[in-house]
């Protein structure tokens, strides 16, 4: 959903004709969007850059469709990294959203570092559940990073 825009943020609502505040919840500023929210916002993006340190990688994708665009062309294959950034990027957009909609509808919010837990538990948890790699040089850091061992 949030790949095809479809996700219910305030933007699209307004656009729908509801009367709501747009401002982002997760920063508080600018209009909520897709794009805000998970590239622009701040939180978000301190998020996505520290599980990209958590895999020995940067991005200096700025937009929704830069940063998509470097998904496409770097997670490909079938390395153990890319089978970590896969899994991360998709809890990335679910704990943004899930935070979103905390501060939302229940006034609670999070700080980036709890996110970036959740992540690491979610990516853990579905590493645990498929057969791992074995540990060598070349991903010791990412099992260490990840709290695999």
């Amino acid at each position: 959903m949030a790949i095809l825009d479809w996700l219910p943020t305030k933007d699209r609502l307004s656009r729908f004709g509801l009367a709501v505040d747009v401002a982002c919840l997760v920063c508080g500023s600018d209009s909520e969007s897709r794009d805000r929210l998970f590239a622009a916002c701040p939180f978000a993006m301190d998020v996505w850059n520290t599980v990209l340190s958590l895999c020995g990688t940067r991005c200096a994708a700025l937009t929704w469709d830069q940063r998509l665009s470097w998904m496409v062309g770097n997670l490909k294959g079938k390395t153990f990294r890319v089978r970590i950034l896969k899994l991360a990027w998709t809890s990335f957009l679910y704990y943004i959203w899930e935070e979103r909609n905390y501060r939302y509808f229940r006034g609670i919010s999070s700080s980036s570092e709890v996110i970036v837990k959740r992540i690491k538990e979610a990516v853990k948890a579905k590493l645990y559940s498929l057969s791992l790699h074995r540990v060598d040089d070349g991903n010791r850091f990412l099992y260490i990073n990840w709290e695999l061992f």
